[in-house]
């Protein structure tokens, strides 16, 4: 009996086991309905642990904003009492003394110091800090000098101004 052996050029690999008489069906590739079940598993499995995760980083990325701006406050406060011919900043460079701030960018916020109004003496006495969401699933967050931060859980900077929830 001759065996009959042919080489792939592409792999240089030998394949007589294909060409064999009497090779097992069960040895030859092919794609099963259980493979592909198990296929779409995985895949759904994957997406439920992507959208686990996704919500941990935003539940980060709003710990981090609430922290920055109560680092923002707190820096104002002592900007204010070390200058106090001036008084607050509007400058947010000013106050991101030890913050990995970038451009006003952090965690997934863009940070702003707006409304400053001064008084007559042209001492800045009142200031607003706020945190814009980069990403549309996060909450917006602001402060004034009041220490007081506040919420607004569609992701309005503008309405938490306003009117939004006290945390």
């Amino acid at each position: 009996m001759s065996k009959q052996t042919k080489y792939d050029c592409k792999k240089n690999v030998e394949t007589s086991f294909l060409l064999r008489k009497g090779v097992p069906h069960r040895m030859k590739p092919r794609i099963t309905a259980r493979s592909g079940i198990l296929g779409a598993g995985i895949l759904f499995f994957g997406f439920l642990l992507t959208r686990h995760f996704l919500g941990l980083r935003n539940l980060g990325y709003m710990d981090s904003a609430i922290g920055t701006v109560l680092t923002l406050v707190d820096n104002e406060n002592k900007f204010a009492a070390s200058h106090p011919e001036v008084g607050f900043t509007c400058n947010l460079a000013d106050v991101t003394m030890k913050l990995p701030i970038t451009d006003g960018k952090r965690a997934g916020y863009m940070f702003q110091i707006t409304d400053c109004a001064r008084s007559s003496n042209g001492r800045i006495t009142n200031y607003k800090i706020t945190a814009r969401p980069l990403h549309s699933d996060l909450p917006a967050y602001c402060a004034n000098q009041s220490g007081m931060i506040k919420a607004d859980y569609n992701g309005s900077v503008e309405n938490c101004v306003k009117a939004g929830q006290s945390l």
